[in-house]
């Protein structure tokens, strides 16, 4: 397992995004070892059937499912805070990850070990300057 790099996601009844998001995300991770956390949030026990099965296959996927409910925001952090890598990559469980994105991002860690990464998305608005900042206070 590759202790310098986990995903967590935090997830709520999106069984559709969840299942196909995870299933291309098993792929990308898979030949690098890293591990993936579920925080599920969910009223129902379709996300932890999903997870069941994907975990025969790939061993590095770890699931909590909070009972009772920690609504949206503290599920977040109960996301983040479930891993004991390095470092976290929190993601939606709508979003897919470009195919170069998590060998970019090792890449990051090993040459900078930064406090804190930020990575834009595709297609939103977000209009930060690509660059290395020396004050994570500026991010």
């Amino acid at each position: 397992m590759n202790n310098s790099l986990a995903i967590s996601i935090p997830t709520y009844n999106r069984l559709k995004f969840f299942e196909k998001n995870i299933i291309e995300l098993i792929q990308l991770v898979r030949p690098l070892k890293i591990p993936i956390y579920i925080s599920d949030d969910s009223d129902n026990d379709s996300i932890r059937k999903v997870v069941n099965k994907l975990a025969s296959d790939y061993k590095l996927i770890f699931y909590l499912r909070n009972n009772p409910s920690l609504k949206h925001d503290q599920n977040y952090l109960n996301a983040l805070h479930m891993p004991s890598a390095d470092y976290v990559w929190l993601i939606g469980d709508s979003v897919k990850l470009n195919k170069n994105a998590i060998g970019m991002v090792l890449n990051v860690i090993e040459k900078y070990q930064p406090n804190i990464i930020s990575v834009n998305a595709e297609n939103r608005r977000i209009n930060f300057s690509k660059k290395t900042y020396d004050d994570p206070r500026t991010v």
